[in-house]
Order: C-alpha cells, then sequence, then structure tokens
C-alpha cells in the first residue's frame, strides 16, 4: 500500500512537472511570436532574425570553404598532398 502511494505521489509530481515546464515553453514561444511579429512591423517581413542568422552561417561556411580552398592550393604548391 505505501508503495503505491509513493508511485502515485512521483507520478503526480512528475506530471506537475510536465505541466509546468510545457506552460514556460509556451509562454516563452509566444514571447517569440510576438518579438517576431513586432519586428515584422518595424523592419518588414524581409529582416527577420533567422534571416540574418542564416545570412552569417551562409558566410561562415563560405568562408570556410575559401579557406580550405587556400590551404589546398598552398599544400599543392608546396608539394604536399595530405
Amino acid at each position: 500500500m505505501v508503495v503505491k502511494a509513493n508511485a502515485d505521489k512521483a507520478a503526480s509530481k512528475a506530471f506537475s512537472s510536465l505541466l509546468a515546464y510545457r506552460a514556460k515553453e509556451n509562454e516563452a514561444r509566444r514571447k517569440e511570436e510576438e518579438r517576431i511579429a513586432l519586428l515584422k512591423a518595424k523592419r518588414g517581413e524581409r529582416w527577420l532574425p533567422s534571416v540574418s542568422k542564416d545570412m552569417a552561417l551562409e558566410k561562415v561556411l563560405e568562408d570556410q570553404l575559401l579557406g580550405e580552398v587556400r590551404r589546398s592550393r598552398h599544400k599543392k604548391q608546396l608539394g604536399t598532398y595530405i
């Protein structure tokens, strides 16, 4: 009987913890949607944070690719191949 009561108590605690986590998650999602709506109103549809993040990521990837090409050219000029 005590084991079942403890299990029920633990399940209840876990469920309430899950509900609290989901409430926080929903609140964060709502705030982000409000922030995005404000940005859309101020800057227009095109310049959203996700777009600028994607542009920054593309630049980093492009720089990495160019760096690899330059290094490989330099190695070929030195006559070392890896």
